[in-house]
């Protein structure tokens, strides 16, 4: 019979990983630094720390994510200093700037977002010069993370230039060109979502909503099943650009992002968590990058290490529910009890239909949530 997997509350999982960095800390002591199991304990520990993140991100707790990234990179400061050229260039190292982006994007901080990505772009070009080949699932993952971030600040042409990208991508993927991780289920989402973007282009680049609106209809087709969760976005998009017409091409213009190429610094690990909001940006106002475009985009290119602790997904709910109550908990005192249970139960509506299953699901639920399985270490 197989051994059942511990379960843990959020306070054990972190006290997990609190534990593994401390014994990380020790290894080079009793090893040395230069020894390669050193390195290996390195990116053990950068894997776990990155898998928590995404879990933590998953359910809107930015303090807690950043919590984990900040030992990441501590970690990977040391894996710098220490490694060989190989552990330099150790592709898991991207997924620290990947959560470390999204993090921002989440909290609306889209300069900073862009900042780490472009960073992150530089790695991927170093890596084809050292040749190199990037991993599909990490290459794909950096492409679409900057084209929705060149989106939100109004950048379409260079934020174009990343979405081909992605399509060429994923149809490497699709044909099998490409060796990828990632499901079935999560390539036609991911396909789905990259036309999407695809025939915004076409409206706010070309103002040519018909060939958009047939791009839509053609992607459409070719994706069948309950589970493809890009398909309804699909359609929303067809709905919106039919209403909306030529109002959807006048975006004002936005101030450029500097970046220095040949720099790896991701930022400074001690900075605080008290800045990291636990609270959610609502992602209002925009027509395409949408807070469930976003969810998709999520659920299908950030992986989870299988041996990341296994946290209790009610226990995760609860503290989501409980951070999210507090924002209007100042109202919901005035208008009284009743109001405040109505309240509640709209919200878990909604989360129901925006957020993606828990990381901790059953076999049948596994394409609504990150993909177990990674490949870096």
């Amino acid at each position: 019979m197989a051994k059942s997997k511990k379960i843990y509350t959020i306070a054990q999982a972190l006290e997990y990983v609190e534990n593994k960095f401390s014994r990380a800390a020790r290894i080079p002591l009793l090893i040395g630094y230069r020894s390669s199991d050193t390195c290996k304990s390195f990116k053990t520990l950068i894997t776990l720390c990155n898998s928590m993140s995404i879990v933590f991100l998953q359910y809107d707790m930015h303090k807690e994510a950043f919590l984990m990234l900040q030992k990441a990179v501590q970690v990977d400061s040391e894996l710098g200093k220490f490694g060989n050229s190989e552990d330099i260039l150790w592709q898991g190292r991207l997924v620290t700037y990947n959560s470390l982006a999204l993090l921002f994007h989440k909290l609306g901080r889209y300069k900073d977002s862009l900042k780490l990505l472009l960073q992150a772009e530089n790695f991927l070009i170093n890596l084809t010069e050292s040749r190199i080949i990037p991993h599909a699932d990490i290459e794909i993952s950096v492409n679409m993370l900057i084209f929705i971030t060149l989106w939100k600040v109004k950048r379409y042409k260079e934020a174009q230039v990343y979405l081909e990208r992605s399509a060429k991508i994923i149809n490497y993927i699709i044909t099998g060109i490409k060796v990828s991780h990632i499901s079935k289920v999560s390539a036609k989402n991911l396909y789905g979502i990259i036309v999407m973007g695809l025939a915004s282009m076409k409206c706010v680049l070309e103002s040519d909503p018909k060939s958009a609106v047939k791009m839509c209809k053609n992607a459409v087709k070719q994706l069948e099943g309950s589970h493809v969760l890009s398909r309804p976005l699909i359609f929303d998009l067809i709905q919106h650009i039919k209403e909306n017409g030529e109002t959807l091409y006048n975006f004002p213009k936005i101030s450029q992002v500097e970046f220095r190429p040949g720099l790896f610094q991701i930022f400074n690990s001690t900075s605080s968590t008290d800045e990291f909001s636990n609270f959610r940006t609502r992602n209002v106002g925009d027509w395409l990058v949408t807070d469930k475009y976003e969810k998709v985009l999520f659920i299908t290119t950030f992986v989870i290490s299988p041996t990341t602790p296994w946290i209790d997904t009610y226990t995760l709910e609860r503290a989501q529910l409980r951070k999210n109550e507090s924002i209007s908990q100042g109202n919901e005192e005035i208008i009284g009890k009743n109001k405040k249970a109505k309240t509640v139960m709209r919200r878990t509506q909604f989360r129901a239909e925006s957020t993606p299953r828990s990381w901790v699901s059953k076999e049948y639920e596994y394409n609504y949530s990150p993909n177990h399985k990674i490949s870096y270490v």
